[in-house]
């Protein structure tokens, strides 16, 4: 309805014998033909994602602006990662439990808000950091 509201429209009421597209979808077939035989091949689907260089190395120059993250990156071999946190360093990303660490850098925090918004199907902004948090944190997020 949200996605709605941006439009002036009215809805009609179209009966059953004149709405060809619902009573197409109504009269399909209960039961499915059983002398179908199965592909040959097993079907998959594949894909591959990738992430955007540029908002990467954002990601690391901020981690090199950001104090906090700047003294968890400078020497994993000391300890100074922050266990109570469960924060870990993976191929140069910093972690706390499964959510990848975003210092603010330039925007970061607006450009992932935008993304997530845009691809999640525009919720409001309850919603969006909702979903965020499952997969991102930085701090009074």
């Amino acid at each position: 309805m949200e996605y709605l509201s941006q439009y002036e429209y009215s809805i009609h009421y179209i009966s059953g014998e004149f709405n060809c597209i619902a009573d197409a979808f109504s009269c399909y077939p209960k039961t499915i033909a059983r002398n179908i035989p199965p592909p040959a091949l097993p079907i998959a689907s594949i894909f591959k994602v990738n992430s955007d260089p540029a908002f990467l190395d954002n990601i690391h120059t901020g981690y090199k602006h950001n104090i906090w993250c700047s003294r968890l990156i400078s020497d994993p071999k000391n300890k100074k990662l922050d266990y109570k946190l469960n924060i870990t360093l993976q191929n140069g990303l910093l972690f706390t439990k499964n959510c990848l660490i975003i210092p603010y850098f330039k925007g970061l925090y607006e450009q992932i808000f935008c993304l997530a918004h845009d691809n999640l199907g525009h919720f409001g902004g309850d919603k969006t950091y909702e979903n965020l948090q499952c997969e991102f944190y930085w701090p009074h997020m």
